[in-house]
């Protein structure tokens, strides 16, 4: 590639739209007759552009307008009183319903990482897990967590 087509492909939409001195113009309509990938990528690029530059505008369709003035008549109907009270209702029971998820949220956090207290005396970890995993002997047999409970309690080496 040589300067001359650097120069059709720098100077490309002008030459497209028609927009060069006369004088650049004929240098690159020159180079385009003797250079035959110039000439295919000026021939390409002048058809995406005239496709891009011709649109087609179409307007709403038939039913449009009625069914727009239709919609704004029904949200501009006056709402009833119990209506109203509904909405205001609704509106004021968001924040309390995501204050209520919050809360119980952290209740079962503080649930989870709820650890016994240390009664004084020492016992080995085997003793803590059958303690505090205690709670949880209701999984499904072959569950992950019937298969962590069953081999975290056992004694190494000993199988159930």
């Amino acid at each position: 590639m040589n300067s001359r087509c650097n120069e059709v492909e720098e100077s490309l939409i002008e030459f497209v739209e028609g927009k060069l001195p006369d004088i650049l113009k004929a240098e690159i309509l020159e180079h385009i007759q003797s250079c035959a990938k110039c000439d295919r990528i000026v021939r390409e690029f002048s058809l995406i552009w005239q496709d891009a530059s011709v649109r087609v505008r179409r307007g709403p369709s038939v039913s449009f307008w009625p069914n727009l003035v239709e919609k704004i008549q029904t949200d501009e109907k006056p709402r009833q009183l119990w209506e109203q009270i509904i909405v205001g209702f609704k509106r004021s029971l968001q924040p309390a319903a995501v204050s209520l998820f919050l809360l119980v949220g952290a209740l079962l956090g503080y649930r989870l990482g709820y650890v016994p207290e240390d009664t004084g005396k020492l016992i080995s970890g085997e003793e803590y897990f059958v303690e505090y995993l205690e709670e949880f002997q209701d999984f499904p047999l072959g569950s992950a967590g019937d298969f962590y409970l069953t081999y975290s309690t056992t004694e190494q080496g000993e199988i159930p």
